[in-house]
């Protein structure tokens, strides 16, 4: 299982972000705390709210994918570089 945090600030980040997740064959989530949502959800991912920092998680790795996430990723606190 991999991991990303992201964050989407307008409705058109969301929509752009779903859409892009809709194209992949594998099981994408999408969560805030105890809260998970399909991330191919419009519904899911707003619900979640704009603005926050959520966590993304995904059981496949794909350059495409990668790339999408990356415009939206946001820096972890805690790494180290």
């Amino acid at each position: 299982m991999y991991e990303a945090k992201i964050q989407m600030n307008s409705m058109e980040s969301v929509q752009d972000f779903v859409f892009g997740a809709r194209k992949f064959d594998f099981d994408i989530d999408i969560e805030k705390g105890s809260i998970i949502y399909d991330a191919k959800s419009i519904l899911g991912v707003i619900c979640l709210g704009l603005g926050n920092v959520l966590k993304v998680k995904y059981n496949d790795r794909n350059e495409d994918f990668e790339a999408l996430l990356n415009r939206y990723r946001v820096a972890d606190a805690g790494a180290v570089l």
